[in-house]
Parts: structure tokens; sequence; C-alpha cells
């Protein structure tokens, strides 16, 4: 199952998303954590407490982009 789903590979994504939003300390309330499976790569987008609607809307986005077939996971 693990070589199908790949779960390993997406907790460690996630863990080092975590590092990384933990280090940047005050500033950001909202992250969208978008996690490629296919490039290795984590992406990081902070948003303000204020700014949920943009923050839904680009997760959204990025959940379509998910349903077409790209290998992300995102996570807002």
């Amino acid at each position: 199952m693990e070589n199908k789903l790949h779960v390993f590979e997406q907790i460690r994504g996630m863990s080092v998303a975590a590092n990384a939003i933990e280090k940047r300390g005050i500033g950001s309330y909202y992250n969208l954590i978008i996690l490629n499976s296919e490039k290795k790569t984590v992406q990081i987008i902070s948003y303000a407490r204020d700014q949920i609607i943009t923050a839904s809307k680009h997760y959204a986005d990025v959940e379509k982009e998910a349903e077409k077939g790209a290998r992300i996971e995102p996570v807002l």
C-alpha cells in the first residue's frame, strides 16, 4: 500500500513544512502548504489573519489542479 499511496513521503514533506512554518515566527496566521510529490518540493504561502478569503480561494484553485491529476497535496 505504501508504494501506491506514498504515505511516508507525504508525512516527511509535511514535517519539513511544519518546521519551516515554525521558523518563520510571527506574521503569518494561515499557511497554504503544497506538497509536490513529483518534484519532491514543499511550497508554503503565508497569509495574515484578515486574508482568509484570499487564502481559501487560492487553496480551492490548487485543489482543482490536484483533482485534474497534478501530483500535489494542498493543505490550508
